[in-house]
């Protein structure tokens, strides 16, 4: 259901080798401020003319397409600005994140969280949905729940410490160069049978 994804990195000369990347795989990258995300993220939505997107975040190295996908197609068929698995909690394993929100209203999240009294919490701008989760009174907001067979939120999936790179590394090899497609129900299953592994992800 994408039709095309764009990296929102800072401006930061650090993160130029970013940008290289983005362009080496024909990816659009937008630069902004690495103090300013919901501005950066906003900026990257209008570069590329975007009427809704799907939040990934640079730790999230093990997100499935296929439950991106089911969000979309959910946000598509109701009437909601944000749709989002794991913006209240996690169901689903700690990383297979999915949220999708409309550029309409991330837009209008980032105009009043610039204006009083909103904008004395730096919070409203480290985080992207964070001014759209503490005012549910102004947005629709929807919790998309994991079913039952998914529904693992005591394990991390996210690349925060070396032994989250260790536990992704072994996810990588074990699946990648047979199925580079692999999705959550081949992780899940290698964890299952990978006992070592699995207490990595815990």
């Amino acid at each position: 259901t994408i039709d095309e994804v764009v990296v929102a990195t800072t401006d930061n000369a650090r993160d130029s080798v970013l940008g290289e990347i983005a362009r080496k795989y024909s990816v659009r990258c937008f630069r902004g401020s690495e103090e300013d995300v919901l501005g950066r993220v906003v900026g990257a939505g209008k570069f590329v003319g975007a009427e809704l997107l799907v939040l990934v975040t640079g730790d999230g190295t093990c997100v499935s397409p296929r439950v991106i996908d089911e969000v979309v197609r959910f946000f598509l068929a109701h009437k909601y600005d944000l749709v989002s698995n794991c913006v209240f909690e996690d169901s689903y394993p700690v990383g297979i994140d999915a949220q999708v929100v409309s550029m309409d209203a991330l837009e209008r999240a980032y105009g009043m969280a610039q204006k009083p009294p909103y904008a004395s919490d730096k919070n409203n701008f480290e985080h992207v949905n964070f001014f759209m989760k503490h005012h549910p009174d102004l947005f629709r907001i929807h919790q998309y729940q994991a079913p039952e067979k998914y529904r693992h939120p005591e394990i991390a999936l996210v690349l925060d410490t070396p032994t989250d790179l260790e536990l992704i590394r072994g996810i990588y090899a074990k699946l990648y160069p047979t199925n580079p497609a692999f999705d959550v129900d081949d992780i899940l299953s290698l964890i299952s049978t990978q006992r070592q592994m699995f207490r990595a992800a815990q």
